[in-house]
């Protein structure tokens, strides 16, 4: 399992993408947008969301998020296992922190 803190500007977001065999978990901890998911039918579920939102995209499903809100969205991202976050790591406006900075080891 891997997590990491996503800060979506206003009016920027995931596009379309999905993680085979990997369930996510999004925890919606700032701000306001729009989630949707598509499902195996062709049905897609578009919600609104906002802070305290949690949503659970189940594995190879397509999905993304939009800021719509006129803030930054910070989400919370869970994943089942590791791999999916690598692809964030290549997004230039990826920015790595670690999760305490004022401990040197």
């Amino acid at each position: 399992m891997t997590t990491g803190v996503v800060d979506l500007e206003v009016g920027k977001g995931h596009e379309r993408h999905n993680h085979p065999d990997c369930d996510e978990i999004i925890y919606v901890t700032q701000g306001q947008g729009e989630q949707f998911i598509e499902f195996g039918d062709g049905k897609v579920d578009t919600r609104n969301v906002k802070s305290g939102d949690l949503i659970f995209i189940p594995a190879d499903l397509y999905h993304g998020t939009l800021n719509t809100g006129e803030g930054v969205m910070q989400l919370l991202v869970v994943y089942q296992s590791a791999g999916p976050e690598a692809l964030l790591k290549t997004l230039p406006e990826c920015e790595i922190i670690p999760a305490n900075p004022t401990i040197k080891g």
